[in-house]
């Protein structure tokens, strides 16, 4: 019999697997969950805006990064790390004027 999840423990598996650092097929198989569904429970995050996992591979620009916005820029140095670059990408996405 398939299990019925509440609101709430969408949002804590979906943050447990975003620290978990496995992917979300191998996430799901470890909790029994069905990847079809929880690929959609993101939006129970808390945040408006659930972040894709996103890979920077080498080469890293020597001279870091430069994210173009109507606002303006934000320059990065290139050793900014994964912490810093979820913070950046939560405060973008909640911004209404980017």
């Amino acid at each position: 019999m398939r299990k019925r999840f509440t609101r709430e423990e969408k949002a804590k598996h979906w943050t447990q697997w975003k620290n978990s650092g496995l992917n979300q097929k191998t996430y799901c198989e470890r909790h029994e969950l069905n990847i079809n569904s929880f690929k959609n429970w993101g939006a129970y995050s808390g945040s408006k805006y659930p972040l894709a996992p996103v890979t920077i591979t080498p080469p890293v620009p020597q001279e870091g990064f430069k994210i173009m916005l109507r606002q303006g820029v934000i320059e990065l140095p290139r050793d900014t790390n994964e912490q810093e670059w979820r913070t950046l990408l939560a405060v973008l996405a909640e911004s209404p004027s980017c």
